[in-house]
Order: structure tokens, then sequence, then C-alpha cells
């Protein structure tokens, strides 16, 4: 035995901890963490990994505190890509909002330091001079002089790439960014916006993208804060009155033909309006403070399509179209260059149009055709269509005014063809009933020409033409 050779400890047993862990030992999932299908404790992966999915995150820490194995499972990323995804910043493409708030942060603390009192400097050299050497790399030792004649590379010039962002750390810079605003949510409710958004305010739109964030921080998806149920409504509150403010904006706007604040207020309304409250209230608003919409019955009578012997002719229908139609392209041409274009409002405009204003016109005249004749129900309908159908053209022309906004043929005909539905099933069968009888009309037309060419056949042999004309006389009356 070598007397130089160095001991090593002999283990006599193994320890109890050793045995566990290796009897417990779990496989690893492809992100690294342990499998869906290994457990921890008594319960599987994917359930702890559920439960901390929907645990606030302040409970997290505690979550975490029962033993190692889950301390490591709350830092795994299916957890927090989870949260991430539920948090819908990518789907809603709100990540800019967070790299401004980020860049106003930076901003914020730059003039915070400068505001502060000044400090003295003190120049305290704990190396001495040898933080100032400047000796040659031979006089260093070979700890420097081996690397004299290295090349070092720039990172322009390697294949190095930065790595991704876990989503982990994307939450974690979104929480500690979207966390401060919650001091201002408990301000008073008249006084939550000002507290948000102190003087200098950012724009209209950058308030709204920031309330719209802010939603979905603040709700049952993210839960971010034990509290997070009562500044969401605090928050809901402040939305309220900002989409108030803009309504307010857009209305005076309108008033005086500012085109560009109208679409400013509209955009920050449509920014931070959440789908699930219901309709769009600025789109609905300026919609309804049309007078076409309740004027139109006192104004234009279906009735005066027909003359005084019933007849029908269509000026008066033709006169009431082409003010329909000059109302839609100054109204819609306002809607296309104001309102964003996934809005489509002018779609709701020409629908509410078709339906409300010249769907009750039709319907009057129609009614009264059909108490006149089923021919003039059927004459009716379809002159009043080939009149509707002109507003086709003018909301593809109108909608042409903005490149983003262009309206396709087909939904532009679905605006007609859904104002007619109504009376298409009338139509229809009256249009069947109407063409049996002019197909019997013309059967029995045939039957009586044949029948008579065959009575001139028979009676023509050696009576000539007055034994034609008693076989026509015969058949005739029979």
């Amino acid at each position: 035995m070598d007397k130089f050779k160095t001991l090593e400890p002999v283990k006599l047993y193994t320890s109890a901890a050793a045995a566990t862990s290796k009897r417990f030992s779990q496989p690893l999932s492809a992100k690294g963490g342990p499998a869906p299908f290994s457990f921890i404790g008594r319960l599987p992966v994917d359930v702890h990994i559920l439960i901390l999915t929907h645990l606030s995150v302040p409970d997290i820490p505690a979550y975490s505190l029962v033993s190692r194995a889950l301390a490591k499972l709350s830092r795994d990323e299916r957890v927090w890509e989870a949260r991430w995804k539920a948090f819908g910043v990518d789907k809603l493409k709100l990540s800019s909002v967070l790299d401004d708030l980020e860049a106003r942060s930076k901003v914020q603390n730059v003039i915070r330091k400068e505001q502060a009192p000044p400090t003295l400097k003190v120049d305290d050299d704990d190396f001495g001079d040898f933080t100032s050497v400047n000796a040659p790399a031979e006089e260093m030792g070979d700890f420097v002089s081996n690397f004299a004649g290295a090349t070092i590379m720039s990172p322009s010039n390697s294949t190095w790439t930065p790595p991704q962002s876990s989503f982990r750390a994307q939450y974690i810079r979104a929480h500690n960014l979207l966390k401060p605003f919650a001091k201002a949510l408990s301000s008073p409710p008249h006084a939550i916006l000002t507290a948000l958004f102190p003087a200098p305010a950012p724009s209209l739109m950058q308030q709204a993208l920031t309330l719209r964030l802010l939603a979905l921080f603040f709700c049952h998806r993210v839960k971010p804060l034990r509290t997070w149920q009562t500044l969401g409504s605090s928050l809901r509150a402040a939305m309220d009155l900002f989409g108030e403010g803009l309504l307010t904006a857009f209305d005076t706007s309108d008033s005086k033909g500012d085109e560009k604040a109208m679409a400013e207020a509209a955009e920050a309304s449509w920014a931070v309006w959440d789908p699930s409250d219901g309709p769009w209230e600025l789109g609905r608003v300026w919609s309804d403070k049309h007078e076409i919409f309740y004027d139109h019955q006192s104004k234009w009578d279906p009735l005066e399509n027909f003359t005084k012997d019933e007849t029908l002719v269509f000026d008066a229908m033709d006169a009431f179209m082409t003010n329909i139609l000059s109302i839609l392209k100054e109204h819609g041409g306002r809607a296309v260059h104001v309102f964003p274009p996934e809005s489509n409002v002018l779609l709701s405009f020409a629908e509410r149009l078709a339906t409300e204003v010249v769907g009750e016109y039709v319907t009057s005249l129609l009614t009264r055709a059909r108490e006149i004749s089923n021919e003039t129900f059927l004459k009716a309908t379809a002159a009043s269509f080939k009149e509707t159908w002109r507003m086709v053209d003018v909301i593809v022309q109108v909608s042409s005014e903005r490149s983003e906004a262009l309206v396709p043929r087909t939904r532009a005909e679905d605006v007609v063809y859904r104002m007619f539905e109504q009376n298409m099933d009338e139509y229809l069968d009256e249009e069947v009933d109407y063409l049996k009888q002019c197909f019997e009309m013309i059967c029995r037309g045939w039957d009586r020409t044949v029948r008579f060419s065959l009575a001139c056949i028979t009676t023509t042999t050696d009576s000539g033409c007055s034994d034609v004309a008693a076989g026509y006389s015969a058949y005739y009356y029979t």
C-alpha cells in the first residue's frame, strides 16, 4: 500500500434520505421539469401545475414552501407559460405597451435621481497603485502574457445569439411594471384616472391601451395580488369614466366637423372596449343620433307608388332611394374616415339603414300590392329589390376611400339579402302559384289548338270551309 495515497471514506450503509430519493426519483419532461405522469407527494405533477396556474401570485411562495420538489415546480416554465397565455398580452398585441411603460419608468427614475439631494463623492482607492498600473504584459507574469497573441472576437463576428426570454421572466417584467398602478387604483373613484396618468398625461390611445392591459392584469385569469377583485372593480369604474369622456370628446369634435379629433377619440374608445361588455357604445351612439331613423315615415309615403287605378309607378321609391343613398354616402364616408376599420361601423350603419328605414318602406309597399293582386305583388317585389340593390354599389364605393376599410362585395350584398329575407318566402310562394296558373293557361291553349286541328282534319273531307267553320264552332262550344 502506497503510504502517500489519499484515503477515501467508505459508506458502511445507505442513508434513508438517499434511498428515498432513489425510490421516488422522477422522470423529466421535454422542458426539463418533472414529467406530468410523475408524482409529488400523492398528487401527479400535472395536478400541481394546474393548482399553481390558478393560485394567485402571492400564494405561490407559500405553496412552494411545502417541499423542495414543489419549490422547483413553481419555477417550471409550464406554470408560467399557462399564466402568461392567460394574461393575453401576445394575443392582443400589447407588448408595445409594456415597452412604453418600461421606457417611461426609466425616464422617471432618471428624473428622480436628478431631483435627489447631492451627495459627496469619496475617491477611496482600496487597491492603491495597482489599479493604475500600466506595465507591459510580459512583466505581469504568465497569467497575462500567455494571452498576448490571442485573437478576441467581437460579438458581431461570432455566432452567439441572445437567449430567448422565458415565460416566467416575461411575466415578472410585466408584473413589476403594472404592480405600481395598484396604488393609484386605491384612490377615490373620481381621482383614479388622474392618479393613473399624472401630468404630463400620455395620449388618449396610450391611456386606452394601458387601461386595457391593466384590465387583463387585474382579472381572475392572472390574480397578481390578493386584492385583485377590489382593484379590478375600481379599474372598471375608471374605464367607464374614461369611456364617457371619450364619448363627450367625440360628440364635441363631431359638432365641429373635426374628423382628426373624432378619429383619435374613436380609436381610443375601440382600444379600451372589451367585447364581453356588449356592443361598442360609441359606434352605436353615433348611429342613433341620425334623424333618418326617426322621421322617414313622415317624409316618405310608400303608397305614392300606386296610381288611382292601382297601377305601379315607382317614381316615389326612386326619389326615396336617392335620398337614402345620399345619406349613406355622406355619413358612411365619415364612418370610414373616423372609425377603426375592424369596427365595421359602415356595415352596421348600412344594415340599420336598410332594416329600419328601407325595410319598413318596402314592407308597407308590398302589403298594399298584395291586397291588389298577386301579379301586382310580384311586380312590386321585383321592382323594390332592384331599387334597394343600388345600396350595394354605394357601400363598396364608400369603403374604397380607405384601403384597409374596403368591404367585399359579397358582404355588401348580404345587407340587402338580409333586409329582403322576411319577404322572400312569401314572394317565392306567390311566384310558384302564379307560374302554375300561367302554365295551366298555356297548356289549355295548346290543348284547344290541338283539338281544333283534329276537328279540321275530320271535317274537311267533303264539306269544304263551311264544315270547317262548323267543326270549329262545335269544338269551341264543347
